[in-house]
């Protein structure tokens, strides 16, 4: 009886509309634009910051453009005025803070509508991207005429990665601490060789399916304003295994420009290209909407819990419809914009497989992680109580908000 009435419950929750009234972390996260500096000075304090929050809005909106549209159809989105920017804005917070009578100073995060901005993109006939890569690792090799060094100091080149930003594009970068497990799975040789059993190992330390390469080198002199860096980086797939995307560069110091700004812009192409490419390869065609149905195995209420939050985290589904449900495994129906490898790719960012089953003739998705560990609370195959559980269908909207 006990283990009846616990099924019941786990069939009201799960057939509960899942209205996404709030996006979800990994989500939301893509919306928001985070450290946006601003320093006003106006005719009083009060006037000061309400400029700097409406240039922190715009800077802000550029940085997301940055990150979610390709550089060539940027171009294409129209300057918004201040009114409507406030609109699309969802909230924000003030990190740091400084005034006086007259000027304001502070950092603060944006964090946009994600409906709204994907609205206003859509209106102005640009292409975007919306799966966040899993992080990959970032390992700045320095070589220079004495060697490369990777972990040891002094390293300009691995500085200038360490103050980029990790999330801000829609490939987040991990710079490695560089401790005594970093150092002792590899070295600035085998980084460079492209050691799969170190990249791994750091990778792992930091929870990253991926790693990238990035070696510098220096030449010419920086105190006479003739310095130059030639950056070559290797974006490596752990998962599969092998070399991925190679970037290049080669960039020479401005005038008057610090060898510590130089390799700054020297991270900053790097990280733009890699970015770049992961945008061109997942751009989604938003003038067709598609369907797939699929089963899903579950093993309990917090395992379909799990992977129903991971489903509403992936940007590209706009809709979640859950047809039948019972012990084993939940039919839902997919609404999804762009092409099935996409979403296949979007998916598998959060760790689950989206994959054809020939011989049955439907789709399957599969957990990994925490989702497909998950016990079984309570719902045990062996019950026969159990038996045709099912589960009437209810319709979601995505992002509502």
């Amino acid at each position: 009886m006990a283990l009846l009435c616990r099924f019941r419950i786990f069939l009201i929750l799960a057939v509960l509309p899942v209205a996404w009234a709030q996006p979800s972390a990994a989500q939301s996260d893509i919306y928001t634009v985070r450290n946006v500096p601003v320093d006003v000075t106006a005719d009083n304090a009060t006037q000061a910051r309400a400029q700097a929050l409406e240039e922190a809005r715009q800077k802000a909106l550029q940085s997301l453009i940055d990150r979610l549209v390709p550089r060539n159809e940027q171009g294409y989105v129209p300057d918004l005025s201040p009114s409507r920017l406030e609109q699309m804005v969802r909230d924000f917070e003030v990190e740091e803070e400084r005034t006086s009578a007259v000027r304001y100073i502070a950092e603060l995060t944006i964090r946009f509508n994600s409906q709204a901005v994907q609205r206003f993109l859509q209106n102005s006939r640009v292409r975007y991207a919306l799966t966040r890569s899993k992080p990959v690792v970032l390992l700045p090799v320095l070589s220079t005429q004495t060697g490369a060094v990777l972990w040891d100091e002094p390293n300009p080149w691995r500085q200038a990665w360490s103050e980029y930003p990790a999330n801000a594009g829609l490939v987040p970068m991990i710079v490695p601490l560089g401790d005594l497990s970093d150092m002792a799975a590899i070295d600035a040789v085998e980084a460079i060789a492209g050691d799969q059993a170190g990249l791994s190992t750091v990778a792992d330390n930091y929870g990253a399916v991926g790693a990238v390469v990035a070696q510098a080198q220096t030449s010419g002199d920086a105190e006479a304003g003739t310095a130059r860096v030639d950056v070559l980086a290797r974006w490596y797939d752990l998962s599969g295994g092998g070399a991925g995307q190679t970037v290049t560069d080669s960039l020479r110091q401005r005038e008057g420009e610090a060898l510590e700004d130089l390799l700054y812009r020297g991270a900053d192409s790097i990280a733009s290209a890699i970015n770049e490419s992961w945008k061109q390869a997942n751009l989604i065609s938003f003038d067709q909407q598609q369907s797939l149905i699929a089963e899903v195995r579950v093993n309990g209420l917090r395992q379909w819990q799990q992977v129903r939050s991971r489903l509403q985290s992936v940007s590209m589904i706009n809709g979640l419809q859950l047809r039948s449900l019972n012990r084993l495994a939940a039919m839902i129906e997919l609404s999804y914009f762009g092409g099935v490898d996409q979403l296949q790719l979007a998916l598998s960012q959060r760790d689950l497989t989206l994959f054809s089953d020939s011989a049955a003739g439907i789709w399957r998705i599969a957990a990994s992680g925490s989702a497909a560990a998950e016990p079984t609370t309570g719902l045990q195959p062996g019950d026969s109580s159990l038996q045709g559980g099912t589960a009437g269908a209810a319709s979601d909207e995505s992002e509502a908000e």
